[in-house]
């Protein structure tokens, strides 16, 4: 396991405190959020899946498959508690690939939403969207919203493959 200090500009609720400001990377803990980003932030020799969108962000969207059926089955269980790690996952996952597809990593957390502006692959309203999310990361309408956009962030993909190809 690989522990790293997580850089100012990557603490920002509900990912990184002050309090809570180490990222350790360990290829069982899938709870490293934005650990491809931090890495490179901080020049470690890391994967870097924004070079190449086309085989690497597919399994990202596989994945988020498997986590959208067991936050279902939390929400559905009225267990909001205990859906909220699952849902910090989620969507630090859904920020990744947002700026992924862009063919960049994310670079800062603290100014989230003047970076998506600059995005060209994104869905309407994101930045706006995104920060409803961040504000009430553990319940059910967080959640429904998250899907929504993990479905229209695929579009935004499958277009940028699309043009890609061209």
């Amino acid at each position: 396991m690989l522990s790293i200090e997580v850089p100012s500009h990557f603490i920002c609720e509900p990912f990184y405190s002050k309090e809570d400001w180490i990222l350790e990377v360990d290829a069982k803990n899938g709870r490293s959020y934005f650990a491809y980003d931090i890495l490179y932030d901080v020049h470690k020799e890391t994967k870097t899946p924004w070079r190449d969108v086309q085989k690497d962000i597919r399994p990202f969207f596989e994945k988020w498959e498997t986590q959208k059926e067991e936050l279902h089955m939390l929400f559905s269980q009225r267990k909001a508690r205990e859906a909220a790690p699952y849902m910090k996952q989620a969507v630090a996952m859904y920020i990744s690939l947002l700026f992924w597809i862009n063919g960049q990593p994310v670079r800062r957390l603290n100014q989230l939403q003047e970076d998506i502006a600059d995005l060209t692959y994104k869905p309407i309203n994101c930045a706006e969207r995104l920060m409803f999310l961040l504000q009430r990361v553990s319940s059910y309408q967080s959640y429904i919203q998250l899907t929504e956009l993990f479905n229209e962030l695929r579009k935004q993909y499958v277009k940028m493959l699309i043009f890609y190809k061209k």
